[in-house]
């Protein structure tokens, strides 16, 4: 299915809502609110007007209004004020509940005026609200549900009444009222010093928080919630204190600049898929308290070249290791009895076990399907742990593998890369790369790849044109993936998708031809194939 822009996709329930009378999820409508009644009070979960400021009602058709929640399609949920322009928004204080994503995705939303009336805000309540700049939540409150401000990347403060009995606030940051939880985190800030009286870091706290670059977890905490850093895209480091015992699951998904970590021996358990989708996590070590890796926990983390498991872990999950392409060791304890289906598929590079046991041992763990990279390494038995005297190098990047920080322990030659910088990638002129010499035809792949942006240049030194001719069933997906010519100074000479090239001979003035292909994330085709270049000279 073809990717769209939430723009499209709120044009298009827009357009939904010209065509119904009633708004799914709600049973009436009055004016421009769309409302639900239960118990004689009312719940409003849609707006229909146009105004920038608005100002909820407390009343409608003589019911009391009492909660805002969201109303759902066939999409999904969405918010009271989804798809709207809406900026600022008072609430009566006749609603005690702003409930599960209330302002789901209210992106132009700026201010919010909570009442003293309301005690609940929601699961996702604030969530995607991404003009949010600050929030005040009044003395009333005493529930506020899982990433209820989660997304809101210009949210720098969120404020709690003094006298709350169940919240406060230090530096804008969301904690329990003793200070022993931190609750949420606000997505416009970009550090923070968390105090010695947390002991827990709640689900989601951190959740999507990009701006985020670093964080050192004190030794008071001992639990780090589901999902608590998920999508900090630019968090580079994370210390975690001696202090952690449980690291719930997805905790630091999709930290795509994530490079290193070290899991303490105080940690009994990991979540399923904690790191999973980390690109650029190269090293990891997990200590010796952990007894089990859980399904995902390092999936698609496409860099990592180095895991050393601990002495305690007895299973390794269902794709714990899936598409690590570079992981190249793996330290595997005597402990371990099983390891799952998938846990090594698409490892291609993986060439070496150390395997604290012996071959009777490693013989006898029970180890599941689609794991051949795992069995055809080569296996170094009877492995005796020690710590590490790494030495670093610096390695310039090649084509193929980006450059960086080389560590290599000076006891056991183990080694991983800290990247500093990406591979160069190949510059192919006529087929032949300039840097490495490595060849490949006048063509692309068939089918091509996903978000590819590849480029082919023929060179004819001295000719006056060039004509390449495309073969017959040369084609892209129409009006998304294109291919590019351009001639000797950089200009584009056409852009052609779909089959417009099939069979076609393109004729371009200079002595040099770039041809370009580019795709989008989804449907791929053929691509492309030159059949002939023929160079006409003055």
């Amino acid at each position: 299915m073809k990717k769209r822009t939430l723009a499209f996709i709120l044009a298009a329930l827009m357009a939904l809502t010209a065509i119904v009378v009633v708004p799914v999820g709600a049973d009436y409508t009055s004016g421009d609110w769309g409302y639900t009644v239960s118990n004689g009070k009312a719940t409003i979960n849609r707006y229909y007007g146009s105004e920038l400021e608005v100002t909820i009602p407390s009343e409608i058709d003589g019911y009391p209004v009492t909660e805002l929640r969201s109303w759902q399609d066939g999409y999904g949920s969405h918010g009271i004020f989804f798809g709207k322009s809406t900026t600022s928004v008072t609430i009566p204080d006749s609603v005690t509940t702003i409930g599960d994503s209330a302002f789901f995705v209210c992106e132009l939303l700026t201010n919010v005026s909570i009442p003293d009336s309301v005690t609940t805000i929601s699961e996702w309540a604030f969530f995607y609200c991404t003009s949010l700049t600050n929030v005040t939540i009044p003395c009333s409150v005493t529930t506020i549900g899982e990433s209820a401000f989660s997304e809101c990347i210009s949210l720098t403060s969120i404020d709690v009444d003094p006298i709350n009995t169940t919240y406060k606030s230090i530096d804008g940051v969301l904690y329990s009222k003793d200070g022993d939880i931190l609750i949420a985190f606000p997505g416009g800030k970009t550090s923070v010093t968390i105090p010695n009286s947390v002991t827990r870091i709640a689900n989601y706290a951190f959740y999507w928080c990009t701006s985020l670059t670093s964080v050192t977890i004190p030794d008071s905490v001992t639990t780090i919630g589901d999902n608590a850093f998920a999508g900090c895209r630019s968090l580079t480091s994370v210390t975690i204190a001696n202090s952690v015992t449980e690291i719930g699951a997805r905790a630091f998904y999709y930290c795509t600049s994530l490079t290193s970590v070290i899991i303490p021996d105080s940690v009994t358990t990991i979540g399923e898929g904690i790191f999973s989708y980390c690109p650029s996590l190269t090293n990891v070590t997990i200590g010796n308290g952990v007894t089990a890796i859980g399904g995902s926990t390092f999936s698609e983390c496409e860099l990592l070249t180095n895991v050393t498991i601990g002495n305690s872990v007895t299973s390794i999950g269902q794709n714990a290791f899936f598409i690590c392409p570079s992981l190249t060791s793996v330290t595997i304890p005597y402990s371990v009895t099983t390891i799952r289906d998938n846990a090594f598929l698409h490892c291609t590079s993986l060439t070496t076990v150390y395997y604290t046991g012996t071959q009777a041992q490693w013989n006898a763990i029970s180890i599941g399907s689609n794991n051949d990279s795992l069995l055809n390494a080569n296996i170094l038995f009877n492995y005796v742990f020690h710590d590490h005297d790494y030495i670093a190098s610096f390695v310039d990047p090649t084509c193929t593998k980006p450059g960086g920080t080389l560590y290599t322990c000076s006891i056991c030659g183990d080694s991983y890369t800290v990247v500093g910088s990406p591979a160069l990638g190949h510059n192919f002129v006529d087929g032949v790369c300039t840097r490495c010499g490595e060849e490949r035809p006048m063509e692309s792949e068939h089918p091509y790849q996903n978000n590819s942006d590849e480029s082919w240049v023929i060179n004819r030194p001295g000719a006056g044109r060039i004509s390449i001719t495309f073969s017959s069933d040369t084609e892209t997906e129409s009006g998304y993936d294109f291919i590019c010519i351009y001639d000797m100074n950089g200009n584009q000479v056409g852009s052609y998708s779909g089959t417009e090239l099939s069979g076609q001979t393109i004729t371009v003035d200079g002595d040099t031809v770039t041809i370009r292909l580019t795709s989008d994330g989804s449907v791929t085709k053929y691509g492309f194939v030159v059949t002939n270049i023929e160079a006409q000279y003055p």
